[in-house]
C-alpha cells in the first residue's frame, strides 16, 4: 500500500511540474536602414569562430537567438542577458558598400529593448535591436 501512494505522489509531483510555465526567448535584429547587412555572431568557446550569420535585407528582420521551453525562468532575464549571452560577439556589416560600419554595438545591453509578455501558458521575453541609417557611419 505505502509503495502504491509513494507512486501516486511521485506521478502526482511530475504532473504538477510539468503544468509550470515555459519561458520562451529570442533576440530579433531589425533592419531599418536603407542598406542590406550582414550579422556575424561569433562562437564564444571558439574565438574567431563564426557560429552563425544572417543577412538582412532592408526593413527586414531576423531571429539571431531563441531559448524555448525552459522551466527555470526567464532566459533573458529582465533584459540584463540582452547583449551576448551563449556567443562570444556579434558584429554588423554593411554589406552594399564597404565604406560604411555599423556604428551600433549589439554586445552591449544598451542597445537592445528587452519585452516580457505572459499569457497562461508560460512568459516570452524579447531582445530587440532595430537599426536605422542613422547608425550608420563612414569607417
Amino acid at each position: 500500500m505505502k509503495s502504491h501512494l509513494a507512486i501516486v505522489l511521485v506521478i502526482l509531483f511530475f504532473g504538477i511540474a510539468a503544468c509550470g510555465k515555459n519561458y520562451n526567448g529570442k533576440k530579433t535584429v531589425r533592419n531599418n536602414s536603407s542598406h542590406p547587412l550582414k550579422i556575424l555572431i561569433y562562437k564564444r568557446l571558439y574565438p574567431g569562430e563564426i557560429g552563425n550569420s544572417f543577412s538582412l535585407q532592408p526593413q527586414s528582420e531576423a531571429v539571431v537567438e531563441s531559448f524555448t521551453g525552459g522551466k527555470s525562468g526567464p532566459y533573458y532575464g529582465n533584459g540584463k542577458g540582452c547583449g551576448t549571452n551563449d556567443f562570444d560577439s556579434t558584429v554588423v556589416e554593411v554589406i552594399d558598400n564597404n565604406q560604411l560600419k555599423v556604428a551600433k554595438d549589439l554586445n552591449s545591453t544598451d542597445n537592445w529593448v528587452f519585452s516580457k509578455k505572459s499569457n497562461s501558458r508560460g512568459v516570452d521575453t524579447e531582445c530587440r535591436a532595430i537599426i536605422t541609417d542613422a547608425d550608420i557611419v563612414p569607417k
